[in-house]
């Protein structure tokens, strides 16, 4: 969800989850490593492949169910489709939506403008004082979100304060924000 250009920024390792902003099955990913560093790069599992080098080394790891893998073509055409710029701006837009939709719904802390910007289709909403203390408090109202609304949650404390992560997708509408604000409201009357 980043408009990177991986060749000009030449990393080393490069790696990231393609089922999280690119709407591909759960577990795929990608593994970029420069040139110079594969031939010492190996999988953790070896394979009958090993012996021919990197890619191969990496292309047939036993018996493992490599659906998620080529669901990555047409997940990737799917997102360009759409268009990348505007999906990015979509999230980044409403992101911000729900982020200013949960912390009035909840009267959570100031805007945390030093999230700001750092990614596109995330932010966080600063949590009423006291609501997160730690994560196992944090797990229980993720569990009780669920249990009780059907929304998944992540709730964590950092430097003394609760916070919400909120993550907005192309599938994703300013209802579920309101959603996620009015259950979280609930639980705090409670």
């Amino acid at each position: 969800m980043l408009d990177i250009d991986v060749a000009a920024l030449a990393p080393d390792f490069w790696t990231g989850n393609i089922h999280k902003w690119c709407c591909a099955a759960r577990g795929a990913a990608w593994f970029f490593v420069a040139q110079e560093h594969r031939e010492g790069t190996v999988p953790l599992v070896t394979s009958w492949e090993a012996p021919k080098g990197f890619v191969p080394s990496f292309s047939w790891l036993g018996t493992t169910d490599y659906t998620a893998y080529l669901s990555v073509p047409a997940a990737l055409s799917f997102m360009a489709g759409l268009g990348w710029d505007r999906v990015r701006r979509h999230n980044r837009e409403l992101a911000a939506l729900g982020r200013d939709i949960v912390r009035q719904a909840v009267g959570g802390g100031p805007a945390w403008s030093e999230a700001d910007g750092l990614f596109e289709a995330m932010t966080v909403v600063a949590l009423p004082d006291g609501l997160v203390t730690s994560m196992e408090s944090g797990k229980a109202i993720a569990r009780r979100l669920a249990r009780e609304h059907r929304i998944e949650a992540a709730l964590f404390p950092w430097r003394d304060r609760g916070f919400l992560r909120l993550s907005a997708q192309a599938y994703n509408a300013p209802e579920e924000y309101e959603r996620l604000g009015a259950a979280l409201a609930d639980l705090l009357r409670d």
